[in-house]
């Protein structure tokens, strides 16, 4: 999925929804801060 997003079609998206693709990846990594916070307060 993340794959897909820039290498089939990097300057196609871009240039198609930036904002969205920009936001697609903050969104991606406060997800995976969240997992990793969760993760850690489990294990701790």
């Amino acid at each position: 999925m993340r794959t897909g997003s820039g290498h089939v079609h990097p300057r196609g998206d871009s240039m198609h929804t930036p904002h969205k693709k920009h936001q697609g990846v903050t969104l991606v990594e406060v997800i995976v801060v969240a997992v990793i916070v969760g993760i850690l307060a489990v294990v701790a």
